[in-house]
């Protein structure tokens, strides 16, 4: 009789499993934990206080942690004024972290010329404008020269230089410079400027008129 009493004991177990929710999966079938949708990206720069972008949206500057990314692929990009930009790419991948570092290195100085005014004064030539250095250095021995070239081969150019000097990062200044000219000819213009950088090479850049 006392194994019939061990299978009503064993059958009773077995119910009381089965009522409560409980199953039993083989060995390799049993629920695996999903891997995460998201990662998370640490982002730095040398130096520190760039700018940053995550696929073009700005995400504030460095150093910084982004968390909740979603996984693929992701282009950053860290700006500062005076240094130039750096991008790239990071794979993000769901519950890990991935490290986007760049050392910035310092901008060559950049020449802009905007609001340019060309017009005649009597017989000669009048230009004015604004000058700008946007990139990371200053701008050394910057020269501005107006060349006025005539439309009748019989007269010689009109040429004058302006010098301005050293010219620092992030500098502006409005400019005008004058040329002696006919009157008996009419005259198309170019306004060249010329600067050397810290390393001593020579830049140059011009503009019709």
């Amino acid at each position: 009789m006392k194994w019939i009493k061990g299978i009503a004991i064993a059958s009773l177990l077995i119910f009381i499993l089965l009522s409560t929710g409980c199953s039993f999966a083989p060995s390799g079938q049993r629920g695996t934990t999903p891997t995460p949708s998201y990662g998370t990206v640490k982002v730095s720069s040398s130096p520190l206080g760039a700018k940053m972008t995550l696929d073009g949206v700005d995400k504030g500057y460095t150093p910084l942690t982004l968390t909740g990314i979603p996984v693929g692929v992701h282009n950053i990009s860290l700006s500062l004024a005076g240094y130039n930009t750096e991008s790239g790419q990071v794979e993000v991948k769901g519950g890990q972290e991935v490290t986007f570092s760049r050392n910035l290195g310092e901008a060559d100085p950049r020449i802009e010329v905007s609001d340019i005014e060309l017009k005649r004064v009597g017989c000669n030539w009048e230009v004015t404008g604004i000058i700008v250095n946007t990139g990371g250095e200053n701008a050394k021995s910057l020269t501005l020269t107006l060349k006025m070239k005539p439309k009748d081969k019989d007269f010689s150019d009109a040429e004058r230089m302006n010098i301005i000097g050293d010219f620092g990062a992030g500098s502006s200044r409005r400019f005008t410079i004058e040329v002696t000219a006919s009157c008996a000819t009419g005259y198309t213009g170019e306004l060249k400027w010329e600067f050397i950088d810290a390393e001593g090479d020579k830049h140059s850049g011009s503009k019709g008129l």
